[in-house]
């Protein structure tokens, strides 16, 4: 009997030092845990702090900033400008081409400008398609860091390059002829929504040689019609894919509203990149409108098009189903003439080109990359 209540105290001894052990190993792995999720959490802000730094660099470079940072030394290799504690970035006030700048807000980010450059020193510029050491548009290197009062921080870093200036040589330019077609169609170069403007129609020609306006009393401008110098518009369609949203030809245009051009959340600032030959035509929409190939519209049932923004097609345009666009288009194609008909309204409008195309577009991001120290 007593054997028996041995074996019994025995047993439940080692019950309790085991139910102990395991409540002993939860515990560790409770606060293991809790341990983790606080250190991943503080991780996360330190790496949202790093991205509002960037997000205050870019948008700081754009021309339509009211607290730009200007590039004085563009071609110079050992340019910088930075943001907030300059120190943690490498600032030396002895240094003249080392430029500082109050952050805009009370976030804990650190930020360093600066240029792209090679493996020589030489100072890379982006020509749209690839990076060159012969001068174009500034590849700049922006490094962020967010960090906290314990000592722990995070590098983000981003390379950016200008949006790409759009020449706006007439409210329609072609590199071959161009011809309107009909009464109920028509292109007008007074600005509509400013003063003066620009010529109507615009070739590679001399004013007015290839061009067609029969039975059409509806092309104005200043001048009527104007001569330009071959403009690139490969390129151009190149350069504005990068960031671009893009639409499939098959489908027709929901991008915003063009009748409330000040308001922004309906006629947002974008690039719409319609990745082939767009044959649907119709919709609506804000921004540039690029179309990498033909932009042929036969008729009426294929849709009518109202866009505000410039409009660049790397291959021809034939019109034939309606619109009104409130910008410029500027058509790269060599294969057929150009064609504006079926009650098809092209208007310049200075504010939607110059603000959608020009200094106040975001700075397009080519790279972005986590740095580990």
């Amino acid at each position: 009997m007593k054997n028996e209540k041995g074996f019994v105290l025995v047993t439940g001894l080692m019950l309790l030092l085991l139910i102990t052990l395991m409540m002993v190993t939860a515990m560790g792995m409770l606060t293991s845990e809790l341990r983790f999720a606080s250190g991943d959490k503080v991780s996360k802000q330190i790496f949202w702090l790093a991205e509002a730094g960037l997000e205050e660099a870019r948008s700081r470079l754009q021309g339509s900033s009211l607290n730009k940072i200007t590039d004085t030394f563009s071609t110079d290799p050992t340019w910088s400008s930075f943001i907030g504690d300059g120190s943690r970035m490498g600032y030396d006030s002895n240094n003249s081409k080392h430029f500082l700048f109050n952050s805009l807000t009370t976030l804990n980010y650190a930020v360093q400008i600066k240029h792209k450059v090679n493996s020589s020193g030489q100072v890379l510029y982006w020509t749209g398609l690839i990076e060159t050491p012969t001068p174009n548009r500034n590849i700049y290197v922006i490094t962020s860091m967010g960090f906290d009062s314990n000592g722990r921080s995070k590098k983000l870093q981003i390379e950016v390059v200008p949006p790409i200036s759009i020449p706006i040589p007439g409210t329609v330019y072609a590199k071959e002829s161009v011809k309107v077609k009909g009464n109920s169609s028509g292109v007008k170069g007074e600005d509509e929504c400013g003063f003066g403007g620009i010529s109507g129609i615009t070739t590679i020609y001399p004013p007015g040689v290839n061009v067609d306006t029969t039975g059409s009393q509806y092309v104005t401008g200043i001048p009527q019609f104007g001569q330009a110098t071959d403009v690139d518009i490969v390129g151009l369609v190149a350069s504005l894919r990068i960031g671009a949203t893009v639409h499939s030809p098959e489908n027709a245009l929901n991008y915003g509203d063009p009748t409330k051009p000040n308001d922004l959340t309906a006629c947002p600032n974008q690039v719409i990149y319609v990745s082939g030959n767009f044959e649907k035509g119709g919709g609506q929409g804000c921004g540039i409108l690029v179309i990498n190939g033909d932009w042929l519209v036969k008729g009426m049932s294929d849709g009518e098009l109202n866009w505000y923004g410039p409009i660049i097609v790397k291959g021809d345009v034939n019109l034939g189903g309606g619109g009104n666009i409130k910008g410029v288009i500027l058509s790269g194609g060599i294969n057929e003439q150009s064609e504006l008909g079926g009650n098809t309204w092209v208007r310049y409008c200075s504010t939607a080109v110059a603000s959608l195309a020009n200094s106040t577009a975001p700075y397009l991001t080519l790279k972005w990359v986590e740095l580990f120290n």
